[in-house]
């Protein structure tokens, strides 16, 4: 199927795990549980190191001797150490939702100049945009013509961050001179803030899918992800604007923005791309917003001191995020609102990059020397690996990367999403469904879907059936017992995409069986389409996809 369309529907963009229903088909496999849903394994966490001098220039022969690193503070061993570099799979993610149509344009045209002087030796680009709905433009390619051509159509499509900005600024005329009507007025302060978090959160979750789905490609991956900002405390500036013209305390009312707080998603976006061996670069693309922004800084060269310590980010006025070029750790004392502004919309993208090992394109008008030295600012010049020694406990981790070797700058993945990597069925079910990724089918799995009599509006069920011959049973209470996991996630013609759903069953066959047959509702698309299910045989850590042509009435 072609995926020229759009992916995923931002009602829609809920990842693996987010929901779980168990069929417990006999009380007493309850207990089961730990049996059969606790088994190790063993995993491997990639660190990838950018190492320069103070000039910027890559660092040639260290060793692993040179480094140390830690996980949640504690030592780790590198177990395994060598050069970076290899292929590169780009994507150009324009994040149309939260990005002015001026800006866009000098980016875009920037960015053709770059692919035409070519970007780098076995580099595969793709492009994606974002406007509420996940929308691939071009696939994988090592043509840089057809990029050309897919990121003109980009430009020929209004982003909806020109309506944003003009929502926000009519928000400010109505707050202005409100001061013998000020509690009528934050209500108002309230819902816009509402609005611009839940954008901001659709468009972090957005992020998530598409590096979940990038995991199961080979190669290294990088984002260069393009937008005016997000807001890290949505309607900070305006609660601010607010206490100046009803006359109150600005820090006090700026603190209300802390409700709608963005830092953990971020948190976590960060730890699963690097997780999923995605860097992200940060690409402002509106240009310096006005000299209270600070000084023009295009680019932050690696750094520590660009990496905030650990993974913490604090909230209020004065008090670090994220380091800003021309802003500093804090910015000022008494922060103007245009300060509070600009930073609340850099700590979030620079966050991203710092984390993940990538680079922030700030404050400038000129993407083109940043975009002249991509390949080397993505290509790592050393890996690391080391393999933890405890069960993984679905946490966010923070690495601390240190070497005792003078004049040396380093960036790095600064944490990962602590998850087993044979668990990550969910991503692997989302390529197979949007890239047609290769996956077997060693379960022997059948689906039928059931008549539309016995399906509710928007739910479908698809019977499926499991050949037992190849499922991992284990004695349990005098039973054999096992436990299936099946996944769903279906996608029409258009691209819009269902979320993805879960579903366990723990299965005791009666002795002499040998097969299993579920039925599994799904939430499925509007007229033709094509679902993809994938079976996981928990106890034997064994995994079955398959797709078929579904027609919903």
């Amino acid at each position: 199927m072609s995926l020229q369309s759009r992916l995923i529907s931002r009602s829609e963009i809920i990842l693996a795990c987010l929901l779980l229903t168990c069929f417990l088909l006999a009380p007493s496999l309850s207990s089961a549980q730990g049996l059969l849903g606790d088994l190790l394994d063993n995993r491997v966490v990639t660190v990838d190191v950018w190492a320069a001098d103070k000039k910027g220039r890559p660092v040639a022969g260290l060793t692993a001797d040179d480094f140390e690193l830690s996980d949640n503070g504690q030592p780790v061993e590198i177990t395994k150490f060598s050069p970076g570099g290899g292929p590169l799979r780009l994507i150009l993610y324009f994040d149309n939702l939260h990005t002015q149509t001026e800006g866009r344009s000098r980016v875009i045209e920037d960015l053709n100049t770059a692919l035409g002087q070519g970007i780098g030796t076995d580099t595969l680009v793709m492009v994606v945009t974002y406007d509420g709905i996940l929308t691939l433009k071009q696939p994988f390619t090592a043509d840089m013509g057809a990029v050309v051509s897919a990121l003109r159509q980009v430009g020929s499509e209004a982003p909806e961050g020109d309506e944003a900005e003009s929502a926000r600024k009519a928000l400010l005329d109505q707050l202005k001179g409100t001061k013998a009507d000020c509690d009528s007025a934050i209500p108002k302060v309230h819902a816009y803030a509402k609005n611009v978090y839940d954008e901001v959160d659709k468009s972090l979750a957005s992020l998530e899918t598409l590096v979940r789905s990038l995991s199961t490609l080979e190669g290294r991956k990088a984002i260069l992800y393009i937008s005016d900002g997000l807001e890290l405390f949505p309607g900070q500036d305006t609660f601010e604007y607010l206490a100046t013209e009803c006359g109150g305390d600005q820090q006090s009312m700026g603190q209300l923005a802390q409700e709608y707080d963005n830092s953990q998603a971020l948190i976590r976006l960060a730890a699963i791309s690097n997780s999923k061996d995605t860097t992200i670069v940060a690409v402002e693309a509106i240009g310096p917003r006005s000299s209270s922004a600070g000084p023009a800084r295009a680019k932050q060269k690696p750094s520590g001191g660009n990496q905030p310590t650990g993974i913490v980010m604090k909230s209020a006025d004065g008090v670090p995020m994220v380091p800003v070029a021309g802003l500093g750790a804090s910015g000022s004392s008494e922060p103007t609102l245009e300060q509070i502004r600009t930073r609340n919309l850099q700590s979030s993208m620079a966050f991203l990059a710092n984390q993940t090992g990538g680079v922030t394109v700030f404050n400038t008008k000129n993407f083109n020397t940043p975009f002249d030295t991509l390949s080397q600012d993505l290509l790592p010049y050393y890996s690391l690996e080391f393999a933890p020694d405890r069960a993984p406990d679905g946490k966010v981790h923070v690495l601390e990367l240190r070497t005792a070797k003078k004049g040396i700058e380093t960036r790095y993945n600064q944490s990962f999403f602590d998850q087993r990597a044979s668990r990550d069925y969910g991503d692997r079910l989302l390529a197979y469904l949007l890239y047609q990724t290769n996956e077997p089918n060693r379960l022997g799995v059948q689906v039928e879907m059931l008549s539309a009599e016995d399906a509710t509006k928007g739910i479908q069920t698809a019977q499926i059936t499991v050949q037992l011959a190849s499922v991992v049973l284990r004695p349990h209470q005098g039973e054999l017992v096992g436990r299936l996991n099946f996944l769903a996630v279906s996608q029409n013609a258009q691209g819009e995409t269902t979320r993805l759903q879960q579903a366990t069953a723990d299965i005791a066959p009666m002795p002499g069986a040998t097969e299993h047959v579920q039925q599994f509702p799904i939430e499925i698309l509007p007229g033709q389409q094509i679902l993809a299910i994938a079976v996981v045989d928990v106890g034997g850590e064994m995994a079955s996809f398959v797709r078929q042509d579904v027609k919903s009435p």
